[in-house]
């Protein structure tokens, strides 16, 4: 299965009959379409489990119209604002929209709700006039991860263990935890952002990860699947300008287990 790059990101979807809109946020746009175009087989497919009253305001009218009466737009993803990759603060800039575009009115869109003012204003301030750090240097205080999905192969980054662990409905100590040891919690491995972490924490963890395991799966094993994220990792950090690791040595390290 090839990897692949989630662009978070806030989306518009218009409806062309009624032109009322509605604005979401996503960690994967691509995605998220792509779920909205099969909307309707999956509405006839799980019709027993999840009754029509139950989808969305916006996936009622996709499903009674079709996905041909909607366009799906951008209004602004990662590449043009780097801090959407964080929940908390995506869902905050999708809030500011729904207020912006009034989306949250019956007559203009499909949305039910819109966060207070104050939040948004306190998430959206970004003025620097008179700080002694430029933009971004959140980002590397944050003590960011990049977590890597086994199951599709594909790797995003969030600004920090506690967002990570409300996205998965985990504690952020079994997330730091996991970052240490190179455990996976679900279906991800989990890996620091900061170089020198990152290798630290691979050698820990492919160290441990050579000793053979009979409950589950050969050390060798989950040691070479933990190297694989760990060049996705390298692939993600080449993609925008992060530091990558060398992952020869920790190859030595099973190859000197197995002679």
């Amino acid at each position: 299965m090839s990897r692949k790059y989630n662009i978070a990101g806030i989306y518009m979807i218009t409806q062309y009959s009624t032109n009322k809109i509605y604005i979401g946020e996503t960690q994967d746009i691509q995605s998220r379409w792509s779920a909205y175009r099969s909307l309707h087989t999956r509405y006839i497919r799980d019709l027993y489990k999840k009754p029509f009253e139950r989808y969305r305001a916006i996936e009622q009218e996709i499903i009674k119209n079709g996905i041909e009466d909607f366009k799906f737009d951008v209004v602004v993803d990662q590449f043009d604002n780097n801090e959407l990759i964080d929940t908390k603060y995506r869902r905050t800039l999708e809030a500011y929209y729904i207020d912006k575009y009034h989306a949250n009115d019956p007559k203009i869109g499909y949305n039910t709700y819109s966060r207070n003012s104050y939040i948004i204003d306190k998430a959206l301030r970004h003025s620097y006039a008179g700080q002694k750090t430029k933009p971004g240097t959140k980002i590397l205080k944050s003590d960011p991860i990049i977590v890597y999905d086994i199951d599709d192969e594909s790797t995003m980054m969030f600004l920090g263990k506690k967002s990570f662990g409300d996205h998965i409905n985990k504690d952020k100590g079994i997330i730091a935890r996991c970052t240490k040891t190179g455990k996976r919690t679900s279906h991800y491995l989990i890996y620091a952002l900061d170089p020198t972490k990152r290798a630290e924490n691979a050698e820990r963890a492919v160290k441990a990860k050579l000793v053979p395991n009979m409950l589950s799966m050969h050390g060798t094993d989950l040691a070479r699947r933990y190297i694989k994220g760990l060049e996705a990792v390298n692939d993600w950090c080449k993609l925008w300008g992060y530091d990558t690791i060398d992952t020869k040595y920790y190859y030595s390290l099973i190859s000197a287990k197995e002679k």
